[in-house]
């Protein structure tokens, strides 16, 4: 598994990124499935603005961010390419049963099929409680039983 990280990608315009960004992410993905046939998952923070660029760059997983709707996500590339995220990490400073909620709207966004990795939008922050990670994996993986 390799991941390509573009955590500044979302302060560029749409034109920039398509401009400026995308090309070196086309040509390391590219290279990088001469090479190996590892799935490659591409992150960029902020993509609401440019999804349709983003969904150009050759990879297997796209992960996205809490600022972009999952359905709308899951229409431009389902079932060609997999979804990873995007719950907001800043919900893990709520309490247990706000965490769940979010949790379960991410995974009815979605639906029943096949083809999402449930994960933060992005990274989490040094002082969250390991007690309220470890409930939200729990809760993802019971729910995803469903």
């Amino acid at each position: 598994l390799v991941q390509i990280f573009d955590s500044w990608g979302g302060y560029l315009s749409p034109d920039d990124y398509k401009e400026f960004a995308l090309p070196p992410i086309k040509k390391i993905i590219s290279k990088l499935k001469e090479k190996t046939n590892k799935p490659i998952i591409h992150f960029t923070k902020g993509v609401a603005g440019f999804l349709d660029h983003i969904i150009t760059s050759g990879a297997d997983v796209y992960s996205v961010d809490w600022m972009i709707d999952l359905k709308d996500v899951k229409e431009k590339v389902y079932p060609k390419s997999a979804i990873q995220g995007n719950l907001d990490p800043i919900v893990l400073y709520a309490d247990k049963k706000v965490i769940k909620r979010k949790a379960i709207e991410i995974l009815e966004k979605w639906g029943i099929d096949s083809g999402h990795i449930f994960n933060l939008g992005h990274g989490l922050m040094p002082d969250m409680e390991f007690e309220k990670v470890k409930f939200l994996v729990e809760t993802i993986q019971k729910e995803s039983i469903r």
